[in-house]
């Protein structure tokens, strides 16, 4: 049986592979590095291998796929076999079609942080406005309830927000999932804020 890194390696070229996920590569094998803040292509691609003049990343087409999804380098070959439709095995054929369930599973988990995102930041600028709306006028002012839930609020849903643009993934993935996401967002729906309640499923 063809090994399976060898048989990737010689049916695709590391090119054909950087195109096919959306790189834009010169004609003279440049493209923008994904490894580093590459504001003009530093990334020279050859056929089967490429290095950075910037960072210094080096490898061939299997290490690449393995760092730009970062996944491991048999599941960047099986990947590879899976997206391009590379005739293998069928049992690395299952894995790259397991592969691709993960694949939706990823795309949901950002869908949700998306989604989370958007509620947040809509909250927040909500309170931000009914706390200059309705700031008392004068002392002895009766306070506002929406002004009061602005002084309640703000500081922690842009603590939810500083989490979220953050760099773990474990809490990013816990914040998705909490209550108080799907309080705010009831609460957005009965101000009228949003119009219908977002669902999340996977489509098998």
């Amino acid at each position: 049986m063809p090994n399976l890194f060898e048989t990737v390696k010689q049916s695709i070229t590391l090119r054909e592979v950087a195109e096919g996920y959306g790189f834009k590569v010169s004609h003279s094998g440049m493209i923008v590095c994904p490894f580093h803040e590459d504001k003009y292509p530093s990334m020279k691609l050859n056929e089967q291998c490429y290095y950075c003049f910037g960072c210094g990343a080096k490898g061939d087409v299997i290490n690449f796929v393995a760092r730009l999804f970062e996944i491991r380098n048999i599941e960047a070959a099986k990947k590879i076999a899976f997206d391009f439709n590379i005739a293998c095995d069928g049992k690395a054929l299952y894995t790259a079609t397991v592969y691709k369930k993960r694949s939706v599973i990823s795309q949901l988990e950002k869908q949700k942080e998306t989604y989370t995102g958007q509620i947040l930041t809509q909250y927040y600028r909500l309170l931000w406005e009914w706390e200059k709306e309705y700031s008392p006028k004068a002392i002895g002012d009766d306070m506002n309830p929406k002004f009061i839930e602005a002084l309640q609020q703000m500081d922690y849903i842009e603590y939810l927000l500083d989490v979220l643009d953050g760099n773990d993934k474990e809490e990013k993935a816990l914040l998705c999932n909490n209550p108080d996401i799907k309080r705010i967002e009831k609460h957005l729906m009965n101000l009228g804020v949003i119009k219908q309640k977002k669902e999340f499923n996977i489509e098998h």
